[in-house]
C-alpha cells in the first residue's frame, strides 16, 4: 500500500469517525467540512493576511530613515542642515550638539571630526544604538555657558550603553514631531 492510499484512508476514517461523534451522516459531515467550515476559515485567513500586509504597509511608510552628516568645528559638534538655516528656523547656534550630545559624537566618531548616522524613532535593520527618552527640560544657565541658542525645551535621552545626553528643539524639526520616545541609531563612515 502506497503512502498516499494510507493518508487516503486515514482521511476516510476519521471523516467516519468525526462523522459518528456528531451524529451525521458521510455526506453531511462532507457538506460541513468542505463547504461551510472550509471557505469560512479561508476569507478569514485571506482577510487576516490583507490586514497584516496593511499593517506592514503602513509601517514600512511611517518608518522614514533619516540620515544626517555631525561635523566638528573646533571643539563644538554641529548637525548638518543647511534647509533649517536657509529657512530662517534658526542660527547655526540652534545646531549645536552640546549636553552630552557631543561627547557621544566624540565617542562613536572615535574622536573623530564628522560623522554620518541614519536614525528613526521606529527600529530598523542593523542598529547600532537605542536613544530612549528619559525626560523633558533644559539647563537653560549650562546652555547659556555653551553658547547654545535660546531654547523653550528640549529632551534628555540614554544609549544602550548608559550614555545620557540632551538634544534641543531641533529634533522636532528633524522628525516632524514631538521629541520620539526612541531614537534607533545606526553609524556609518564619514
Amino acid at each position: 500500500m502506497s503512502t498516499i492510499d494510507k493518508v487516503f484512508d486515514l482521511s476516510v476514517e476519521s471523516l467516519v469517525i468525526t462523522a459518528q461523534l456528531f451524529d451525521m451522516t458521510n455526506n453531511e459531515i462532507n457538506v460541513w467540512l468542505f463547504w461551510v467550515i472550509w471557505p469560512i476559515l479561508t476569507i478569514w485567513l485571506i482577510g487576516w493576511v490583507v490586514k497584516l500586509k496593511y499593517r506592514l504597509a503602513k509601517s514600512k511608510s511611517n518608518m522614514k530613515l533619516k540620515k544626517h552628516r555631525f561635523y566638528k568645528e573646533g571643539r563644538t559638534w554641529y548637525i548638518d542642515l543647511p534647509k533649517f538655516l536657509t529657512l530662517g528656523f534658526g542660527t547655526k547656534a540652534n545646531l549645536m550638539m552640546v549636553g552630552g550630545a557631543d561627547t557621544y559624537l566624540d565617542k562613536i566618531s572615535n574622536n573623530g571630526i564628522e560623522k554620518n548616522i541614519i536614525f528613526s524613532d521606529n527600529p530598523f535593520d542593523d542598529f547600532d544604538d537605542v536613544l530612549t527618552r528619559t525626560g523633558l527640560g533644559y539647563d537653560e544657565e549650562y546652555l547659556d555657558s555653551v553658547g547654545h541658542a535660546e531654547v523653550d525645551g528640549g529632551a534628555y535621552y540614554e544609549s544602550l550603553t548608559k550614555h545620557k545626553l540632551w538634544l534641543c528643539p531641533v529634533t522636532k524639526y528633524v522628525f516632524g514631531k514631538d521629541y520620539p520616545k526612541r531614537i534607533f541609531v545606526k553609524y556609518l563612515g564619514i
